[in-house]
């Protein structure tokens, strides 16, 4: 540990239900050429034998290793992540799932570059990704990262502390939103009161928006550190029925959005420039309804209609941006529409009158 007995950095990750994936994970922190750290571990009432693996590598960490064992299932990974947040300790945090892997020098890269340039935030552009239930030397690993970013750095990039350039950066995706991608000063997130927001889903997408617009230095860098793993936990990827997946949209949705318009409501740059706070919205709702295209291809308008009655009424009726944006949402593109097809029946006049 380092002075006055304080770990450098803090690793938290929630488990629950990962006993295929946990101690790979665990040995990949254990496997790190740096060891001045902790590890906290919060189980979220696991109905498999994640907790009992967990509780079998604490003698191999020799002290640095916590096991929270939560009195009942949160639905979800964003409150036993605060949690490990709040009992944090390190200079540093990096919040991770326990299906994944770190680099055996992730720790040591991103303290260095932390350390170095005095960030917030650093924020990785790329990781490794696979769909194997078991990772060794010789699993394929591909690099993923946003389709949007067309330059990559080569070295710790600061990113602009003008907001509004920021803003422009985040709604056309130049940043990844996972928290598993970023590397945090604890002091930031504790002192600016940043907690992921409890959402069945897209909760970091709020969390890393919050990063962005506080931090005074937000750095890019291009080590990959990070190995995940694809599964079928995602609402994407869940074979949910329509009522059940509407009622998690519309929480992301509803909720989601709510917690963005607060966090705007105290943030002087949003009360004042509302055409950035429109462009954040209009971000943050087009995400949420990329979940739904799905659902227009197996099921008919009027069903999918009176679900999505039924969720609004029990969010207590939409939030008032909501529903200027979907007023505003609806009558741009019919507009436009309108538009198109004006320009449609042009082009139909021209090649029937001969024109070229």
């Amino acid at each position: 540990m380092s002075q006055k007995n304080l770990p450098a950095v803090s690793l938290v990750a929630p488990t629950y239900n990962v006993e295929k994936y946990v101690e790979q994970f665990l040995d990949s922190v254990l496997n790190q050429t740096f060891d001045d750290y902790e590890l906290i571990i919060i189980d979220d009432c696991s109905t498999d034998r994640s907790a009992e693996l967990v509780e079998s590598y604490i003698d191999r960490f020799d002290g640095r290793m916590r096991l929270i064992k939560r009195d009942r299932n949160s639905g979800g990974d964003a409150i036993p992540k605060n949690t490990g947040i709040a009992l944090s300790r390190g200079k540093y945090l990096l919040i991770l799932d326990s299906d994944d892997m770190i680099s055996k020098t992730a720790l040591e890269e991103l303290y260095r570059i932390a350390e170095d340039t005095g960030a917030d935030v650093l924020h990785a552009e790329r990781y490794l990704t696979t769909d194997a239930d078991v990772i060794d030397e010789s699993t394929p690993l591909e690099t993923k990262t946003s389709e949007s970013v067309e330059k990559f750095v080569v070295e710790p990039t600061e990113v602009t502390d003008d907001l509004a350039e920021r803003m422009k950066l985040y709604v056309r995706s130049k940043f990844f939103w996972f928290h598993w991608s970023k590397f945090f000063r604890r002091d930031f997130i504790v002192g600016n009161r940043i907690e992921l927001p409890n959402l069945p889903a897209s909760s970091d997408l709020v969390f890393s928006f919050k990063c962005l617009c506080l931090a005074k230095k937000y750095v890019r860098i291009p080590t990959v550190f990070n190995v995940y793993r694809t599964r079928g936990g995602s609402m994407t990827r869940q074979n949910l029925s329509p009522e059940s997946y509407i009622k998690k949209w519309a929480a992301i949705l509803i909720d989601g959005l709510n917690e963005m318009e607060h966090f705007m409501d105290e943030q002087t740059f949003f009360v004042e420039n509302p055409k950035y706070r429109f462009m954040v919205r209009d971000y943050y709702i087009q995400q949420a309804f990329h979940w739904t295209d799905r659902l227009y291809r197996k099921v008919s308008p009027a069903a999918i209609d009176r679900i999505v009655q039924r969720e609004f009424e029990r969010h207590g009726g939409a939030s008032i941006a909501l529903q200027s944006y979907l007023f505003s949402f609806a009558n741009l593109y019919r507009a436009q529409l309108v538009e198109t097809r004006r320009q449609l029946g042009q082009l139909k006049r021209s090649v029937g009158n001969g024109d070229h």
